[in-house]
């Protein structure tokens, strides 16, 4: 049994992924990018985890995906990256990345032995990983975190990102839409500024059936905004 963390504090400094969506219950698409350091993947893991939420958490490429998952096994690794080290840190939680396959893992929870407990918490999918899995059914998950999505300078970018991500939002959506089940997707960046093929621009209305369906935070350390806390949130609709 995973015991729940204490309950979030809005003005510890750190930004808070549940804020923008108790604040903006209605949005489909939250795009939140800033410098490293307010704990964006801290926030989206924390809050999936305490509420019991299925989710998918993608990265770019299939290394990502095998490094995240077998980092910490790697005696030449000289840091972990898989997200939860610091959340099992600071809760006491035992959650674990597993890899499936090549581009494909999942997050379990485990014993002292490292042996996985019950079913995934949540899928880890590359993004290199989509067209190969667009036939699974991955309904019951209620977020979708794509991590980085803006790549770094010395990545290859892939042609029409943006279509692809959009593709597989609709594979996910497939049987959610006439359950009357939600989905969000969140989409995180360490970068001042947004340039990327992955930006989905004006199609994401034809997927988030919302007037308004994209929540854009920029979650900036002394950036304007609340002067309660050094991570500043600028929160508006496009």
């Amino acid at each position: 049994m995973i015991n729940k963390s204490p309950k979030e504090d809005y003005n510890d400094g750190y930004y808070h992924i549940r804020k923008d969506i108790e604040d903006y219950p209605d949005a489909s698409l939250y795009v939140v990018w800033s410098r490293r350091g307010p704990g964006k993947t801290y926030g989206f893991f924390r809050m999936v985890t305490d509420d019991e939420s299925f989710f998918i958490y993608m990265k770019r490429t299939y290394d990502d995906v095998e490094l995240l998952c077998t980092g910490a096994d790697n005696p030449d690794m000289k840091v972990d990256a898989d997200p939860y080290v610091p959340l099992n840190r600071d809760y006491g939680w035992h959650i674990k990345p597993k890899l499936i396959q090549k581009g494909l893992g999942a997050f379990y929870d485990t014993n002292e032995e490292g042996e996985c407990i019950g079913a995934p918490l949540g899928m880890i999918v590359s993004f290199a990983k989509i067209k190969s899995i667009k036939g699974m059914d991955f309904s019951k998950a209620s977020f979708i975190c794509m991590d980085e999505f803006i790549p770094q300078r010395t990545e290859i970018v892939r042609h029409n990102e943006g279509e692809a991500l959009l593709d597989f939002i609709m594979t996910v959506l497939r049987d959610k839409g006439r359950r009357g089940q939600d989905l969000k997707v969140i989409m995180f960046a360490n970068a001042e500024e947004i340039s990327t093929p992955t930006a989905l621009h004006e199609k994401a209305e034809r997927v988030f059936p919302f007037p308004h369906p994209v929540s854009k935070t920029r979650a900036s350390f002394g950036i304007g905004g609340r002067d309660t806390a050094p991570a500043q949130r600028h929160p508006r609709f496009l």
